[in-house]
């Protein structure tokens, strides 16, 4: 009997808070939303190239790439998280190679640019649909 008032006080002291907590880990989103929200500008940023100007192309590999490192960087640390990161290291690289040859003061062909591009918003859809079915 002492148990179940024991019980009963410790429900009743938490309260709404319990039910509160237990509500939100229900409904709560099963993958790291800040994870994703990187993706997602990667995503943007590739859609939204212009391979046929040099300089536009130039700003938007650099943030393609500060962007794919801020994730890696974010990513590396979270537990159990190891899959994840070893997909954002081979999206760096891949951001990595983009943005050395827009470094480079040779000339970069729109063919190579378009592909590229092409080649970075397929692995971030790729990885977006991996962490979004990913359990947290």
């Amino acid at each position: 009997m002492k148990r179940l008032i024991s019980i009963l006080a410790i429900l009743v002291l938490t309260g709404c808070s319990t039910v509160e907590t237990m509500w939100d880990s229900y409904f709560m989103a099963k993958f790291d939303s800040i994870e994703y929200q990187y993706l997602v500008k990667i995503r943007t940023e590739a859609q939204t190239a212009n391979c046929a100007d040099r300089a536009s192309m130039e700003q938007t590999a650099n943030v393609i790439y500060k962007t794919a490192i801020e994730l890696k960087n974010y990513s590396q640390f979270i537990p159990r998280n190891t899959d994840s990161f070893n997909l954002t290291i081979k999206m760096a690289n891949e951001a990595k190679t983009l943005k050395e040859r827009y470094d480079s003061k040779e000339h970069v062909n729109e063919a190579y640019c378009t592909n590229k591009v092409k080649v970075v918003e397929r692995s971030v859809t790729e990885i977006q649909k991996v962490f979004g079915s990913k359990p947290r």
